[in-house]
């Protein structure tokens, strides 16, 4: 059984970007490993939702990591205009934009 983190990390940032092709993405990745595989899904634990974001990938649609991540905390506290989240952050670094 393996644990999941990109999933939970690329289905916040489906909400919080109000799109889903790095969901769409990674959940191809996932589709093509073998069968014998079981993975743990969830939505939250201690691990940061920026983290498990594929930076790499997300640069080729213009997406800048400190920046995105500044965005998310902002989107996902309701601090970001239009945002409809009630989160709340702890152990943020404003200067990295990397929090849990």
């Amino acid at each position: 059984m393996l644990y999941n983190v990109t999933t939970m990390a690329a289905t916040w940032n489906a909400v919080a970007a109000r799109g889903v092709r790095l969901l769409w993405a990674q959940m191809d990745i996932v589709n093509r490993l073998s069968k014998e595989y079981v993975f743990l899904n969830y939505l939250r634990c201690h691990d940061d939702i920026d983290r498990g974001l594929d930076y790499l990938w997300l640069m080729q649609f213009g997406i800048e990591e400190v920046s995105h991540k500044k965005y998310l905390n902002a989107f996902l506290t309701g601090q970001y205009p239009g945002s409809f989240a009630r989160g709340e952050l702890y152990n943020s670094d404003p200067v990295s934009g990397e929090t849990k």
